[in-house]
């Protein structure tokens, strides 16, 4: 009696390697884009426990916003400068007269009382990898907008006094990505806690998407460059990024 041998035959083998090649270039891509997704949903949703640190805080300080934390702290007596919503310039470690940052430091803010995890101020996509030692990108990946404080290192105004949907914190340009857009001065956004409005946003949810962007009545929104562009150019002042109430045209 003749015994059959079960097999494959080489074209067969040859078909299933292809298919399974083919599996893998569809799956891959696929993979990649879930995975950034969810950083871009972990991104937004650490922005909006700030918003709602914001909240709280508003609310014990008789609906007043935190200070921004605008203007480079130094190591001076002369500064006076109060508790900002990312740290506070009394804890600060100073080399000469400019401050040494830590991640620890963002454990002094105003907000840190609420939202209590560190992880919350930084962008899963935004990864320190031993660098920033020199500006607040160790502390933070987001920034408060400073006509949120009328540009003033000691500032702040009660909600009403805000546009409904005045933007608090976004993601500003990262230059390990150079993504700077506007001054061509790739630190002067880190140098606080806070920036303007022009100075650019981050492409490190990648070029064609966008950046999130927290808005003052607890809300986050996903803005892409040409949103973002429109509205800091936009003439109708105040408006959305340009949200001063100190100036009737919101600068």
């Amino acid at each position: 009696m003749r015994r059959t041998l079960l097999g494959f035959t080489l074209i067969e083998l040859l078909v299933v390697v292809a298919i399974i090649a083919l599996l893998i270039s569809i799956l891959v891509p696929a993979l990649k884009a879930a995975r950034r997704e969810g950083k871009r949903i972990k991104c937004a949703a650490n922005v909006r426990e700030l918003l709602v640190a914001v909240r709280v805080y508003a609310n014990e300080e008789k609906d007043f916003m935190p200070i921004t934390n605008w203007g480079w702290p130094r190591n001076n007596n002369n500064q006076n400068l109060p508790k900002g919503w990312l740290y506070d310039p009394d804890e600060l470690e100073y080399r000469g007269s400019l401050p040494q940052w830590k991640q620890k430091d963002v454990e002094t803010g105003a907000l840190f009382k609420t939202a209590r995890q560190p992880a919350l101020f930084r962008c899963p996509e935004h990864s320190l990898i031993g660098r920033y030692e020199h500006d607040t990108r160790q502390l933070t990946s987001y920034l408060m907008n400073g006509s949120m404080g009328a540009f003033s290192r000691h500032r702040s105004f009660d909600t009403p006094r805000y546009r409904i949907d005045a933007v608090v914190f976004w993601e500003p340009p990262d230059p390990e990505g150079m993504d700077e857009r506007s001054s061509g001065f790739f630190d002067e956004d880190w140098q606080d806690g806070s920036s303007t409005p022009d100075q650019g946003f981050s492409f490190r949810h990648g070029r064609s998407n966008g950046a999130t962007m927290g808005i003052i009545d607890g809300h986050v929104e996903w803005w892409s460059l040409s949103k973002y562009t429109e509205k800091w150019r936009e003439n109708r002042y105040p408006n959305a990024l340009w949200c001063n109430p100190q100036s009737r045209n919101g600068h």
